[in-house]
């Protein structure tokens, strides 16, 4: 339900990529109120809906909704999995004004309706967790919440404070993200898990708790095992970012954080203690810096190159070459935020 973004020919449909039923758009957001109208561009393209094109109806995120509630309801009886991908609160920035007006209290008038486009997708998500209550699902259901990256404050007025950096960037402003897991009875409430982990080990943990043995090429992990206690070790000794052809990427173990950022010299923090990326200890542990860039460099080189698309010229504007090498970095993330509006 919701977002796909994983590619719009025939052949990268959701249909062909395990899922046998498809309500949403296949494009990277949507216009919240319309579709069609001439050549309105991949915004406004009808949604599909099981194989048929249809509009927006109300507004697009209680649409999404009313289409994850309908289909509990229809397979209530069986075993599902159901991902649900709002595109809320990607821009464009719009929601219903009565929901805006609820918000008065925030000045900023684009934060405003942020915040109201958040607050739609919390009651969506709410209906659907009271759905699986009514139905009596909840203890037989493992249900996660979680965002796809930071937030980009030029373009729509979040903010990722304290963290450094905005979406687009290997900061922890633009890759650490609320993770929810709930699963009653199954799994402890009301904790707090600090080791790191990725949206990847999500798939890993859905086969694990059906009963499918997974590939053996997964980059996640099972997390059930740890978030029960069954199992004290790290689920990852390290996560890896490479972001547009080398510019910029990352690596993470459990207390010390690697980047490597548009041409900057290489930076490593303490993370656990400096979730803000302040204090850069580089000088001090140069070693363990070059043995973190080359565990990232190491894992890069197995993967093939980027098929996303660049410009018109096929390639990524380099921050450095569209402001000039000697630009700060408030000035970068902005050109980086503005890129990914």
């Amino acid at each position: 339900m919701g977002k796909w973004h994983l590619g719009d020919a025939p052949q990268y449909s959701p249909g062909k990529r395990g899922f046998d039923e498809f309500f949403g758009f296949l494009g990277g957001g949507h216009d919240y109120f319309k579709s069609g109208g001439g050549d309105a561009g991949e915004y406004r393209i009808p949604l599909e809906a099981r194989g048929e094109e249809i509009p927006v109806q109300g507004y697009l995120t209680d649409q999404l909704s009313e289409a994850a509630l309908d289909f509990v309801r229809r397979h209530a009886e069986a075993s599902f999995f159901l991902y649900l991908a709002y595109n809320a609160p990607h821009g464009p920035l719009q929601a219903p004004l009565e929901m805006v007006e609820r918000l008065d209290a925030i000045e900023d008038p684009r934060r405003r309706t942020y915040g109201a486009m958040v607050t739609a997708l919390d009651n969506g998500v709410g209906d659907l967790v009271d759905l699986l209550e009514e139905l009596g699902l909840t203890n037989g259901t493992l249900v996660f919440f979680l965002s796809d990256n930071g937030g980009p404050p030029f373009a729509n007025a979040s903010d990722n404070d304290p963290l450094r950096g905005t979406k687009g960037t290997v900061y922890e402003g633009g890759v650490r993200v609320p993770f929810v897991a709930a699963w009653p009875g199954r799994l402890p409430a009301g904790i707090q898990y600090d080791p790191p982990v990725s949206s990847l080990d999500i798939f890993p943990t859905a086969l694990a708790v059906a009963g499918i043995e997974p590939p053996s090429n997964l980059d996640g992990v099972d997390l059930m095992p740890y978030l029960i206690g069954a199992e004290t070790s790290e689920p990852h000794d390290q996560l890896y970012w490479y972001s547009d052809s080398g510019d910029q990427y990352a690596v993470r173990s459990v207390d010390r954080k690697f980047v490597r950022s548009l041409d900057r010299e290489r930076e490593l923090y303490a993370i656990r203690e400096d979730i803000g990326e302040s204090d850069d200890i580089c000088d001090d542990e140069g070693a363990r810096a070059a043995e973190l860039e080359q565990a990232v460099l190491s894992w890069h080189s197995t993967h093939p190159p980027p098929a996303w698309p660049g410009n018109a010229q096929g390639r990524w504007i380099h921050p450095n070459e569209a402001l000039g090498l000697g630009a700060e970095q408030d000035e970068i993330d902005a050109w980086i935020t503005q890129k990914h509006r």
